[in-house]
């Protein structure tokens, strides 16, 4: 596998899958969320992936030393999943623009043992309110096919909200965002990695409000 087709395979991955979103059906809809109760749900993320120009020479073991070389990554440079900060940030708009309740409560997952069906969970355990569940489906780096020393970083995730009164999910989106698109401006490796990773956490952060804009503009 060549160097190039490596990055575009990469960059499909990091995307995910396509999910058609489900907006507020209608006023009564929004009216309902005032007063209730928000859950958001944690979960393990997926393996980062971290491809650089070497490893994607190797084809399939690249890919593998691309994912082992994330979770190293992340691990010794504590990088927050951005599904956590999108969950806390969206809790907060629902607070402000849609009247639900305060400190949200949090369910706390693995994700081998995250329930498929939420809202079945959460009628049959009690679990009041609305529920809000951002769940990573790609994240990482690549670096540009035509410039290998600079790298663009992307993030999928898919967003639910779901009534636990109704088991019902009324809010669906999946976020994809990513960049920068010009090599030019983008980072190079140590520019990512210095400092504990802190370019690469911004970058991140970055994104996560990206997603969150779009939710707002297009869900809710």
């Amino acid at each position: 596998m060549s160097r190039l087709l490596f990055a575009v395979v990469l960059a499909a991955a990091l995307a995910g899958c396509s999910t058609p979103e489900v907006r507020l059906s209608d006023h009564k809809d929004t009216v309902n969320l005032r007063g209730q109760s928000v859950t958001i749900v944690n979960e393990d993320a997926p393996s980062f992936g971290a491809l650089t120009a070497d490893k994607a020479m190797f084809a399939v073991v690249g890919a593998v030393a691309a994912h082992e070389k994330g979770r190293q990554i992340i691990a010794e440079n504590k990088v927050e999943d951005p599904s956590r900060r999108i969950e806390r940030k969206l809790a907060h708009y629902l607070r402000r623009h849609y009247h639900t309740k305060a400190n949200p409560k949090v369910l706390d997952f693995a994700q081998k043992d995250k329930p498929d069906d939420l809202g079945a969970w959460a009628k049959s355990n009690n679990t009041g309110g609305i529920i809000v569940d951002v769940e990573t489906r790609g994240w990482g780096f690549n670096y540009f096919p035509t410039t290998w020393s600079r790298y663009r970083v992307g993030y999928s995730g898919l967003v639910r909200i779901t009534d636990t009164k109704t088991g019902k999910i009324f809010v669906q989106y999946m976020c994809h965002v990513g960049g920068p698109e010009k090599a030019e401006v983008a980072p190079t490796y140590d520019e990512m990695m210095g400092n504990q990773a802190a370019h690469l956490k911004k970058l991140l952060k970055e994104r996560a409000d990206k997603c969150i804009d779009q939710i707002k503009s297009k869900v809710l």
